[in-house]
């Protein structure tokens, strides 16, 4: 089953390092049943989400990319070509 993993998981998984998003990263990048994939923008929201402490805590910068690494087969991303080379402006791309 392919799963995408979303921010909502990275961050839940990092908070309760037992709990049910941390179980679900674990069988995706250990090649379980589940074949995870995440995307580029996910993992940086993580990390902005990781240490600006919007989480109730903050984590240090290479604590919250050690995480990421430890689930390393769905850092392995692609990006999306077609989301990358628009031509016009978005709401997007006036935030920080």
């Amino acid at each position: 089953m392919r799963v995408f993993f979303d921010v909502t998981v990275w961050c839940g998984a990092i908070l309760k390092p037992a709990g049910i998003n941390a179980r679900l990263l674990g069988l995706a990048a250990t090649g379980g049943p589940l074949r995870g994939l995440t995307s580029d923008v996910v993992l940086l929201e993580f990390f902005r989400h990781a240490t600006g402490g919007t989480l109730g805590r903050a984590f240090e910068p290479e604590d919250a990319w050690d995480y990421v690494r430890a689930h390393e087969p769905l850092s392995r991303i692609t990006k999306i070509p077609h989301l990358r080379s628009r031509n016009f402006p978005t709401p997007c791309d006036s935030l920080p």
